[in-house]
């Protein structure tokens, strides 16, 4: 279990085979969560089992993130489930956070820019180096910013847990499921 855990996280955080890492509008996604959930119950569970479906048996297989082929390729046939959350995010957007919304893509528009000019010319850049030494491992980011971004190759499968990047990551995952639940709170008394 906790291997799996660690591999169900890194599908989605890790700084290569993270879903979020890979393509950043899904962050965009996690606020849009629990107003989906508090909108459309039975379609949200339904939602969950369909994207679980796909996303956990990658995580519990024994060769760790599906050995040597495509970095993040278990996460790809979910990653589209995410429109349905972001749609109910996007719903509830004032036209300040409109504002924010645009400087995000530009934001995200860059991350993938910057991530297609260093695999485009190196397409082995894709293809996963099960290390856990950030200066050997293959990674979408460029060796001097590894240290700082999430990894969940640790051999131990527990010490991810004390991985500063890690935790960092895990709590904007929680700070913006957050602040949907929020929207749906303050919905709710006005």
């Amino acid at each position: 279990p906790a291997r799996a855990l660690m591999i169900f996280l890194g599908l989605h955080l890790d700084q290569s085979q993270g879903l979020f890492m890979q393509q950043p509008l899904w962050l965009l996604a996690l606020p849009g969560l629990i107003p989906f959930v508090y909108a459309r119950p039975t379609v949200a569970a339904w939602w969950a089992l369909l994207y679980l479906s796909v996303v956990l048996p990658g995580a519990m297989q024994l060769g760790r993130y599906g050995g040597g082929g495509p970095i993040g390729r278990y996460a790809w046939a979910a990653a589209f489930l995410w429109v349905v959350p972001l749609r109910y995010w996007l719903e509830r957007l004032n036209g300040q956070a409109r504002r924010w919304l645009n400087v995000a893509l530009a934001v995200i528009a860059v991350v993938q820019i910057v991530a297609a000019a260093r695999w485009i010319p190196a397409p082995r850049l894709i293809m996963p180096k099960l290390e856990e030494d950030l200066a050997v491992r293959e990674s979408l980011a460029a060796p001097a910013v590894r240290p700082l971004l999430p990894s969940f190759y640790f051999w131990d499968f527990v010490s991810y847990w004390a991985y500063l990047p890690n935790l960092v990551a895990i709590v904007v995952i929680l700070a913006l499921v957050a602040w949907g639940a929020n929207q749906v709170r303050a919905s709710r008394t006005t």
